[in-house]
């Protein structure tokens, strides 16, 4: 990180830190609740059921994905050795908004999934919604096995109604003959978010913290001319009519959207050590101080 300023080092490595902490606790955390969940829990019930446990694996998998995009958004801070004449390693100025909109988008998925107010049949509803719209993805891009066989949409969808029967969960069928929802539909992703971070303020135009993050990261992984535009350093005119700029990333701003998404992802652990009767704050202390928490005074 040499490269940055002295604050920018700063609230970059509190920021890193905590992600480096929060993720790995949290990874050990749900790999104890899918493994040795704790007598009597609601997780310890799921996931003795073929069914039931069906929100949890889900869930771990878009914990994994979050976590994946979080260790790569790390390592463009971390300076590599590199074989002679290979390109070296840094930090880009647009790409890791990408990575923490993925990050916070499957954080949030997981989140839903793990949610526990609902009850646990409508969480495999839920669950199984992912289910089928993945294989309606699956269907609609040919895609196919090792051996080039295609995926039998007809026959996997169905082990999906039939898990949907058993529990009594509606089915959502559209004019297509496609299965687009089990129990009740899925939210959308900003909505979501708005739910999970609902918080609202003059930073955010009064608009819910989650939907405002995830606005800002996808305008940037979408190449939105004014997203792209935004803050750039310099610009020099180039004729009568137009100017060139430089674009810079903006490292406080990269690290305050990557803590609001870390939020999300505490969440989801918070919310799966609840299901399996752990007292959340004994997460919190595990996890320890949010980055937030150890941020310097504004000056």
């Amino acid at each position: 990180m040499s490269d940055l300023t002295a604050t920018e080092q700063r609230i970059a490595g509190i920021s890193l830190g905590y992600l480096e902490r929060c993720t790995s606790v949290g990874t050990t955390v749900f790999a104890e609740i899918l493994t040795q969940p704790r007598p009597g829990s609601i997780a310890q019930a799921s996931m003795g059921d073929k069914d039931l446990m069906e929100p949890f694996l889900t869930a771990g998998m878009y914990l994994h994905v979050a976590l994946d995009h979080y260790l790569a958004l790390r390592a463009m801070f971390v300076r590599h050795q590199v074989p002679a004449g290979a390109p070296v390693p840094e930090l880009r100025n647009l790409a890791p908004y990408t990575l923490v909109r993925g990050a916070l988008e499957a954080d949030a998925w997981a989140c839903w999934l793990l949610d526990p107010a609902p009850s646990a049949v409508e969480r495999l509803g839920r669950a199984m919604t992912v289910r089928a719209l993945n294989l309606r993805e699956v269907r609609r891009l040919g895609l196919r096995f090792p051996d080039g066989e295609r995926v039998d949409y007809r026959t996997r969808i169905a082990r999906v109604t039939a898990v949907a029967q058993r529990h009594g969960l509606a089915e959502k069928w559209n004019i297509e003959g496609d299965l687009v929802w089990v129990g009740s539909p899925r939210p959308d992703a900003s909505a979501l978010l708005g739910e999970v971070l609902p918080d609202k303020s003059e930073d955010t135009n009064g608009e819910p913290l989650g939907w405002h993050t995830y606005s800002l990261l996808s305008a940037r992984a979408h190449g939105n001319p004014w997203a792209v535009l935004h803050n750039i350093q310099s610009a020099e005119r180039f004729g009568d009519h137009a100017s060139s700029a430089e674009v810079v990333i903006d490292v406080m701003e990269l690290m305050r959207l990557l803590r609001i998404s870390l939020r999300v992802h505490s969440e989801a652990i918070r919310r799966a050590t609840v299901l399996d009767d752990r007292d959340p704050a004994d997460w919190e202390r595990q996890r320890g101080p949010t980055a937030e928490a150890r941020m310097p005074p504004v000056s």
